[in-house]
């Protein structure tokens, strides 16, 4: 494990100046939930089964409030205690990267909403039953009172419904087949999200091999593997990959960051030997990042067909959030309309402009506020 780590960390070192923290570990960065969720779900270990937990607990909790509106509580509880008794031996099977596990839970889940949509069927019911006077007045305590069943229903059902719609994603659909590609385009910080997932799982003692592409050519997988431990072949390297893996509880990960950064061919051929190196390795999962739109190039199509794949889209939806922090570490003040422009959800893009205004002062400062591109602001 110390090799591996010596050289996951090596490989950190030389992500170089892009990688901020690289650099200055108290660097500004926004934790991404979805993408650190499908990327735990590639190691398939604790953090996976968390956010399972996590949602059992936050039915739970709309549970409490609903199960008196409920016409089923004993059929409801007694699918929540199973699907909790589930979660543990689910977690060993999708780890062996048996999809059924993933079948039967979602059968679950879709038995739990079965019986939430009876519960609704039964109170739209109850409500038509109501006299007109009732259903029609601004105020009815009877209709009063089906409207909050239906409500306390209606908050079960939306946890359900999220997690019916996360089971079809690709995120859950690595858990059992831990292949995945992280597409994005230039400056989005994948490279950082990357870096970020290693530093984080080292300090776990879990066992990662974070692989730079642009740093190997050749006999690109051998050439890793030699690095990483001399005087043994690629599949006995691999197979201690494994016996790593159960050692945790969770998978061994390969990182393959910036594919497309690397020498084409021998990538290209890389990335499919990868692939071969798993197909007996459950217990070892391979995560590849890629520039858009260089995915068909950089990547075999056979190949590009068997990854699961999710996009980082940088800050979106976090724009205001990231702009506060950057400006706020390089002690800059807040531009006075903010940013609007999706060129600012860049983490790259918004590091170069505050570097490039930290050492103005005075009336330089407020120029260089004022000439951020008007169109680029609202």
């Amino acid at each position: 494990m110390a090799g591996l780590n010596n050289f996951s960390k090596d490989q950190i070192q030389q992500a170089g100046h892009r990688y901020t923290p690289g650099v200055d570990p108290e660097a500004p960065n926004l934790r991404i939930e979805s993408l650190f969720s499908a990327i735990e779900n590639v190691a398939c270990g604790e953090g996976a089964l968390a956010r399972f937990q996590s949602m059992l607990d936050a039915f739970s909790e709309a549970w409490a409030n609903a199960q008196h509106s409920s016409q089923r509580r004993d059929a409801l509880r007694a699918r929540l205690d199973n699907a909790r008794a589930f979660l543990s031996p689910m977690m060993k099977r999708l780890r062996q990267c048996d999809a059924t596990a993933g079948d039967e839970w979602s059968d679950r889940v879709a038995g739990i909403e079965a019986e939430l949509l009876a519960d609704m069927a039964y109170w739209r019911t109850e409500e038509s039953k109501l006299l007109p006077v009732d259903r029609d007045t601004e105020y009815s305590s009877a209709r009063n009172s089906i409207r909050g069943h239906m409500n306390a229903i209606g908050r079960c059902l939306a946890v359900v419904r999220d997690e019916r719609e996360y089971i079809q994603s690709p995120a859950f659909k690595v858990l059992f087949d831990p292949k995945l590609l992280v597409s994005g385009e230039w400056g989005t910080g994948k490279k950082h999200l990357l870096c970020d997932v290693t530093q984080e799982r080292i300090s776990r003692n879990q066992a990662t091999v974070l692989v730079l592409a642009k740093n190997f050519e050749g006999c690109v997988v051998a050439e890793i593997c030699s690095r990483i431990q001399a005087g043994f072949t690629t599949d006995e390297i691999f197979d201690r990959f494994g016996e790593l893996a159960n050692e945790s509880a969770g998978r061994t990960v390969f990182i393959v960051e910036g594919v497309n950064e690397g020498r084409r061919r021998e990538w290209r051929d890389a990335v499919s030997a990868l692939q071969l190196l798993l197909v007996d390795r459950p217990n070892i999962g391979l995560i590849v990042t890629c520039r858009i739109p260089f995915e068909p190039i950089a990547i075999a199509q056979e190949a590009l067909e068997k990854f699961h794949k999710i996009v980082h889209y940088g800050f979106d939806d976090q724009e205001f959030d990231a702009q506060a922090a950057f400006f706020q570490y390089y002690n800059l003040p807040l531009p006075e309309v903010p940013l609007l422009d999706r060129e600012f959800s860049r983490p790259l893009t918004l590091k170069l402009i505050c570097q490039s205004l930290h050492s103005l002062v005075g009336k330089k400062l407020a120029k260089g506020l004022r000439v951020l591109p008007r169109d680029r602001r609202a």
